[in-house]
């Protein structure tokens, strides 16, 4: 309704259109599938586990399995965000939206053996490097020469959701998934 714009009624209808065609041709949106067990074995096979970035990997990895972590939700992760029942039994609090209360953030039980290993020595990595403050990230970077990289000064993110995807990408075309 304003002066000088084109009606967008036609531009609109095409669209319904195309994407009615398109639906009935059995196209839709492309999906990855979903990391079972056998999958996760896999992709941690090609995780080497005496690096930094090896075992910074591995957590990711089973974190996102054991928590049903999404990217972003993985990227959002605090240090503050793992509870120690005891030696084998942690409880990590999934950090899922801004609109729910950090009351009712769902909690995960982790009692895997390999899991629970792998974020101790994560967090014994960190913690040599002066890097395991209860407010940092998780999941941090690491570059090439397997140095940790910095927290974003302006988001207080270590690894984004667009980098976590990378990862995981690039960790299944090398396992051959």
């Amino acid at each position: 309704g304003w002066e000088q714009t084109p009606d967008v009624a036609p531009a609109l209808h095409l669209y319904k259109d195309h994407r009615y065609a398109w639906a009935a041709a059995g196209r839709s949106q492309k999906t990855s599938a979903p990391v079972d067990l056998q999958r996760l074995r896999q992709i941690l096979k090609v995780c080497p586990e005496d690096s930094l970035v090896g075992v910074r990997n591995r957590v990711l990895l089973m974190l996102g399995y054991y928590i049903r972590g999404r990217a972003s939700e993985l990227a959002r992760l605090r240090i503050s965000d793992l509870e120690w029942i005891s030696v084998d039994l942690v409880v990590i609090k999934k950090r899922v939206s801004k609109n729910i209360d950090s009351d009712k953030s769902p909690e995960y039980e982790v009692n895997d053996a390999k899991c629970i290993a792998a974020l101790q020595i994560w967090l014994s990595m960190l913690a040599e490097l002066g890097q395991a403050d209860e407010h940092l990230p998780l999941l941090r970077s690491v570059d090439t020469w397997g140095h940790l990289g910095p927290v974003s000064m302006k988001t207080g993110q270590g690894l984004t959701r667009q980098s976590i995807n990378s990862i995981v990408k690039s960790l299944a075309e090398k396992a051959e998934i």
